[in-house]
């Protein structure tokens, strides 16, 4: 077995028995590095499932904020794997949870926009 395949499976282990542990911060750090293995073997539809996951562990602990910024870090792997159609997908996401959470943007945005006119 090869070094990174050997690491990508201690590193599910270790993310197994994190969220045994019921730790969501170091969880999402784990997934992270292991987004990375997938990386450095170029398996990106394993990336972008590892970026799907935070958003889901993410939602379901109300953290809005942190989903923003997954949001746009699985926008930006968009760009990288070629899905545009995805990219902005991710990016509207960000977007309206950005201006749902964030009612000084959301008057900033007006009036950014009635300036512009």
């Amino acid at each position: 077995m090869g070094d990174l395949r050997r690491a990508v499976v201690e590193k599910r282990r270790e993310i197994a028995a994190l969220k045994r542990l019921d730790d969501p911060a170091a969880v999402e750090t784990a997934l992270g590095s292991l987004a990375d293995l997938y990386r450095a073997q170029g398996r990106m539809h394993r990336v972008i499932d590892c970026g799907e996951e935070t958003v889901a562990r993410r939602r379901s602990r109300d953290d809005h904020l942190g989903m923003v910024d997954a949001f746009d870090a699985l926008a930006d792997l968009m760009v990288e794997v070629g899905r545009p159609d995805s990219e902005y997908r991710y990016r509207e996401a960000a977007r309206r949870l950005r201006l749902r959470t964030d009612p000084l943007r959301q008057g900033a945005s007006c009036r950014t926009r009635s300036d512009s006119s």
